[in-house]
């Protein structure tokens, strides 16, 4: 049976899912719960708004291809298009100079943003070669884009690969592909609801990622699991409350039985429920891992 800690094992681990499910908080958390488990964290997240640094007390930083420690053994990188690509230049190139010249000249620069998979490449390419850093870091944890925009993101290397091309660009490609697609190095999380209707586009996502072959799925986790021993003695009192939550309830328990039996088949992948923590105030605790995880973080 896959354990909490058995995700540790991986040098990538992406988080993902539909758009409002507490994938950002989950990514903080677990990067804390291996922090406290003595790895060497770095936490990317992309995209212009930083919304990891709040989580851990520091104020919101601009995208920047150098990391800062944002907790003890945890460091952050926060990337965007042009970041991605000028770091994957310099480090799978290895010539700066090459970056500039291009993005320098209005026209190559429009012609580089228009070629289709490379912003996604070079954001892949860039957090496997992060990946790869294994005297600076034990794992990186990525707090990926939402649900379809990763799977168009995860299935993008081998999409170009397929198309034959040579080249040092296309050996760099394979060798991401190779990476993400070796579930001794890479693995997806992805992070749900316990709602049947965000349960059913979970499901159609486990599907589509098994379909594409392109990075294992290890873990889904179930945000916001509601448990009725955990209300009040007032809460438990009032109609209205009561009413609320045997609803919740029997909602709940339906998407976990779809949940359950989309998971029959793959015991590997580990279905973990998080504690609803309710409103999570920034930062969020020290002891958010404990929280969130429940039981599962003593193991």
């Amino acid at each position: 049976m896959v354990q909490l800690a058995d995700l540790l094992q991986r040098r990538l681990l992406f988080f993902t899912g539909k758009g409002g499910v507490g994938k950002t908080l989950s990514a903080g958390a677990f990067a804390q719960y291996a922090a406290r488990k003595g790895k060497r964290v770095c936490l990317v997240q992309s995209g212009m708004c930083d919304q990891m640094s709040p989580l851990f007390g520091k104020p919101q930083s601009s995208p920047s291809p150098t990391d800062t420690i944002i907790s003890e053994n945890i460091h952050l990188m926060h990337l965007d298009t042009n970041i991605n690509l000028r770091a994957f230049v310099q480090t799978q190139i290895g010539n700066d100079r090459i970056y500039r010249t291009f993005m320098d000249n209005k026209v190559m620069k429009v012609f580089l943003e228009s070629v289709p998979g490379l912003e996604q490449v070079s954001f892949l390419g860039h957090v496997v070669y992060l990946a790869e850093q294994i005297e600076k870091y034990d794992i990186v944890i990525v707090d990926a884009y939402a649900s379809g925009h990763f799977l168009s993101l995860i299935s993008t290397p081998k999409a170009i690969a397929d198309t034959q091309l040579g080249g040092k660009l296309i050996g760099l490609v394979n060798r991401v592909q190779s990476f993400l697609a070796d579930s001794s190095n890479s693995a997806v999380v992805v992070v749900a609801l316990p709602e049947p209707l965000v349960m059913s586009e979970t499901i159609e996502l486990l599907n589509n990622l098994k379909r594409a072959g392109a990075i294992h799925c290890s873990g889904v986790f179930l945000n916001r699991m509601l448990v009725e021993s955990d209300q009040s003695v007032d809460e438990r009192s009032n109609p209205w409350i009561r009413e609320y939550i045997k609803n919740r309830m029997v909602e709940q328990q339906e998407a976990v039985g779809l949940l359950r039996d989309a998971l029959r088949n793959d015991p590997e992948i580990l279905y973990l429920p998080l504690a609803d923590c309710g409103y999570v105030r920034e930062p969020m605790a020290k002891n958010m891992a404990d929280s969130l995880f429940h039981v599962h973080v003593t193991e």
